[in-house]
């Protein structure tokens, strides 16, 4: 039986995968901000100190902002759809902007530890990687390092997120490891590794 937090980030992953499926996003890439154009969300690149992304509440009214010192258009993505992770997300708002305005900012690269943060991050997830359409495409590639670049390409994601998300739905020995400066960041491992 799953713990209660591993509940909780399925939850939320599931809710990423039911929001592009309400919206009509049913092939790759998923584009996060056809999602917030819709909800009337305004999104923008600003040149952001300190944080990838933030979400933005004035009354009822939501924005995000996002780095444009991200990597790539896949990393954007990702940042945009934790965002929408906070909005759509059921006591995120209330939690994040407890008088009801404020900006809140994320620092993504899963270098929180934070509850509200990570399941954001598996919203992410759910939202650009959904399962059902990324087995699919699993099954469409080659195995290893060649088959996830190839998917990241496919699904409009950053390597890393592609990378993790391919090695917890793997069906053979896989691990993703992060380190900087000799230390292990995180690390996701299949299954079958497990």
């Amino acid at each position: 039986m799953a713990a209660r937090g591993d509940l909780r980030f399925l939850l939320a992953e599931r809710r990423g995968s039911a929001v592009a499926q309400e919206f009509g996003l049913d092939s790759f890439p998923i584009e996060p901000r056809r999602i917030a154009v819709a909800k009337e969300i305004l999104v923008e690149g600003k040149d952001l100190s300190g944080c990838c992304g933030c979400l933005i509440r004035h009354g009822d009214m939501f924005a995000i902002a996002y780095s444009t010192r991200l990597a790539n258009e896949g990393m954007v993505n990702f940042t945009i759809a934790h965002e929408l992770g906070h909005y759509f997300l059921d006591g995120h708002s209330e939690a994040l902007f407890p008088d009801g305005d404020g900006i809140h900012q994320s620092i993504g690269a899963f270098q929180s530890h934070d509850p509200t943060e990570r399941e954001a991050d598996r919203f992410a997830a759910g939202l650009l990687l959904p399962e059902k359409l990324f087995r699919k495409a699993i099954d469409k590639h080659e195995g290893g390092l060649a088959g996830v670049k190839a998917l990241h390409e496919l699904c409009g994601t950053s390597l890393t997120a592609t990378a993790i998300r391919y090695a917890t739905m793997a069906e053979n020995p896989v691990a993703v490891v992060v380190a900087r400066d000799g230390k292990v960041d995180y690390c996701f491992m299949s299954e079958p590794l497990r």
